[in-house]
């Protein structure tokens, strides 16, 4: 079909969005006047997927908000019975060696030096053991999960680029295919990191060697033989002045056609390693907040803005739980939701309370806005880092009230910052004015304030990410 101009294959577009490992189905379809065509995807994640989770947790300092509630753990009422164990003074040193390294050296890694990493995994004979005795436990000792690499060019020495296998048993390393593996492919998440790195492995498990005595539980001890192989590994790597980190959303078709692998595995975790600095192991390396990282639908039109020329890359991306189906199974286009962009944008509502005329006004100074509606998200309006820290300081100043940044994240549109406002305001006491409240407290923090002007968004992450964990 023709789209302004140009000949479209659609069944193209949507076999290139399906090789994106974030990616399970997809459709690509055209929407809108002939004068005005726009290409649509719509797409439906694997499970998993960062847009699969609360739309509220997207931007990264939510997300550290969050993370911080620790909701893995258990209350408890001030009645329960404890007991304080005791404790001599705590080592931070262990907690500093094993963190995930988020950066690596472009140094070249002796293979001396990478055995050695290597024989954590090696098995060992023992006269008075039948079997072969490993450093990591595995149900019945059978050991299905294997370890499989990739290594990049010119950063181990003496190995060519290319998939290899590694052999617990005779500590040696089986090349499987040499080639540059197209990184993308294999990872659609922390691009920083994977560039970064001069390896990776994969843990792959083998269900022949572990479903016949273990035929209900197979996976599962299989993934728990990883996470014991993955931690031995994060452990030591250190000694050899390497660091690892762990990654998610491994592209599972093009990595098993590389290490010529059935259905009977399973590619069960992966890491990437390289060369670290030893003081990187001395201080805890913060997770810097990245303006290139970029959101699902993002990193789609960059993914494809690589295999296919800009005419055929889709101007709009809608994120599906399911495609919908006709009656005999089939797709059903007509079914197919209007994109919300293309769809008639939400009445516009006057802010009505003195707070939302209030909050209106610091967005509309802040954001360069003739007007706000109520229902108006503030970084769908052209909010950013910079800005949020602008107007959280101009809230703060605004009412009585200590507004979190956690809160500030939380409550993205209007209306409902007015809600939490007036809230807030209800909670304080009436002798409370707001020349006793101290918005920020932390020295730092407050003189980077009075210079915003000069900080760029990157900078202000960082300082967002201070401020937050500073609130906890």
């Amino acid at each position: 079909m023709k789209v302004n101009g140009y000949r479209i294959e659609l069944g193209e577009i949507e076999a290139a969005l399906l090789q994106h490992p974030a990616i399970r189905e997809a459709v690509v379809t055209v929407v809108g006047k002939s004068s005005q065509q726009q290409l649509v995807a719509y797409v439906v994640p694997e499970p998993g997927s960062d847009d699969q989770k609360d739309v509220a947790l997207n931007h990264p300092l939510a997300k550290l908000a969050f993370k911080q509630e620790r909701r893995g753990l258990r209350q408890f009422t001030d009645a329960s019975v404890s007991v304080a164990l005791p404790l001599d003074e705590e080592n931070p040193q262990p907690y500093l060696r094993r963190q995930s390294y988020r950066q690596f050296l472009k140094t070249l890694i002796p293979l001396t030096v990478f055995s050695q990493f290597l024989c954590t995994l090696k098995s060992i004979s023992l006269t008075e053991s039948p079997l072969p005795k490993y450093r990591y436990a595995s149900a019945g000792s059978l050991y299905p999960v294997q370890t499989y690499l990739y290594i990049k060019p010119g950063r181990i020495q003496g190995l060519d680029a290319g998939f290899y296998y590694y052999h617990p048993a005779d500590h040696r390393l089986v090349q499987l295919e040499a080639q540059t593996a197209d990184f993308n492919a294999l990872y659609s998440s922390n691009p920083e990191i994977v560039e970064q790195s001069a390896f990776a492995l994969f843990f792959v498990g083998r269900y022949s060697a572990i479903t016949p005595l273990y035929p209900d539980q197979a996976r599962d001890f299989c993934l728990l033989e990883a996470g014991y192989m993955s931690q031995l590994l994060m452990e030591t790597a250190p000694d050899n002045d390497l660091g690892l980190c762990p990654l998610g959303q491994i592209g599972t078709k093009p990595l098993q056609q590389a290490l010529a692998l059935n259905d009977g595995h399973e590619i069960l975790h992966g890491l990437a390693g390289g060369a670290i600095d030893p003081a990187w192991m001395q201080q805890w390396q913060v997770p810097q907040a990245s303006r290139s990282t970029p959101s699902l639908t993002e990193g789609l039109r960059q993914f494809l803005a690589q295999k296919l020329p800009a005419y055929m890359v889709p101007t709009l991306y809608q994120l599906l739980d399911t495609l919908p189906l006709s009656a005999n199974g089939k797709v059903d286009r007509k079914a197919l939701p209007i994109p919300s962009r293309l769809t008639p944008e939400q009445s516009f509502v006057a802010p009505r309370t003195d707070v939302e005329v209030a909050i209106a006004s610091i967005w509309q100074d802040v954001l360069h806005l003739e007007q706000v509606s109520i229902h108006a998200n503030f970084f769908d309006v052209g909010g950013n880092s910079l800005a949020a820290m602008q107007a959280l300081s101009q809230l703060r100043q605004a009412f009585p009230i200590d507004l979190s940044i956690r809160q500030f994240f939380t409550a993205q549109t209007l209306a409902e910052q007015a809600t939490v406002v007036e809230s807030l305001l209800a909670e304080q006491s009436s002798e409370v004015t707001a020349d006793t409240i101290q918005p920020i407290q932390s020295e730092d923090p407050q003189s980077l304030l009075n210079q915003l002007d000069d900080l760029s968004e990157q900078d202000m992450d960082a300082l967002l990410s201070q401020m937050l964990e500073e609130e906890s």
